[in-house]
């Protein structure tokens, strides 16, 4: 029979076994994520050559900015299972992000809107500058203007319906260009916008040119009462904030034309994400 002596040393041993292994498997894994850090350090552009991305590794985390026309924005975010998770800080909002690595860059999710970002370099220029300062900051407090009206006519009007807007160029141009804009006002107050265009113009002696753009938005919007009517006030990811004036029986009739551009408004039929 072995002394206790010995059985204590026995099961000491075994444990501290054990924790070593246990121990052993976190390092590994908190390696592996550490790991994909490096993919995204370095300069990135999308796909249509309208936003910018620098991001530089701090310690096991990454920081970064995403640079529009509208403005600058700082981010920051760590690795969970292969992808990088974190918030862009809006003046407006703090935005959740999700970014997954991929050959050409990564895939860029934010509330829904995916956006393909690639790598132009693998430098930055972020390195003598201190981001944390940015991370601590809450939204600015927004004042909200008083309801349109109290029983919410206008919200459930407008809430779950897409708006479908066709521009044609106008009839003494050359040009044939013309685009669509789906705009869906989503019902938890969020909005989603995407625009194709494309045009074709002939020349004076046959000749002619073809191209297409395309472009994604997204924000949130809310009924409010601007300059005495009602309104809807659409904050883009961005910060930009912008008011159109709401015509119902417009939106009720559901097609009207307005100079070149004819709409379209269908409830219940938002793509939302």
């Amino acid at each position: 029979m072995p002394s206790l002596k010995g059985g204590i040393w026995f099961y000491l041993s075994k444990y501290k076994i054990m924790y070593s292994i246990i121990f052993t498997l976190l390092a590994t894994f908190t390696g592996i994520d550490n790991a994909d850090l490096p993919k995204f350090s370095g300069t990135f552009i999308d796909e249509n050559y309208q936003t910018t991305v620098q991001m530089k590794v701090v310690e096991d985390s990454i920081q970064g900015v995403l640079i529009q026309s509208i403005g600058v924005f700082p981010f920051h975010g760590s690795i969970e299972q292969g992808q990088l998770i974190g918030k862009i800080y809006t003046k407006a909002q703090h935005l959740s992000f999700k970014a997954t690595p991929a050959a050409f860059g990564f895939q860029l999710d934010v509330e829904g809107i995916s956006t393909s970002f690639y790598r132009t370099s693998h430098a930055q220029e972020l390195d003598n500058y201190d981001l944390t300062a940015y991370f601590s900051q809450k939204p600015e407090s927004v004042v909200h203007s008083a309801p349109a009206n109290n029983d919410n006519t206008y919200y459930n009007l407008i809430a779950g319906g897409q708006l479908v807007y066709y521009t044609r160029s106008s009839i003494l141009s050359s040009s044939n260009a013309s685009s669509i804009t789906y705009l869906n006002f989503c019902a938890n107050g969020t909005y989603n916008r995407s625009y194709d265009g494309s045009y074709s113009v002939e020349g004076n002696y046959g000749g002619n040119a073809h191209g297409a753009s395309s472009s994604n938005e997204y924000g949130r919007w809310e009924v409010v009462k601007y300059q005495g009517v009602p309104a809807v006030r659409m904050v883009s990811a961005g910060g930009e904030t912008n008011y159109h004036a709401i015509d119902a029986s417009r939106l009720e009739a559901g097609r009207w034309r307005q100079g070149n551009t004819q709409f379209a408004f269908q409830r219940g039929k938002a793509v939302c994400y």
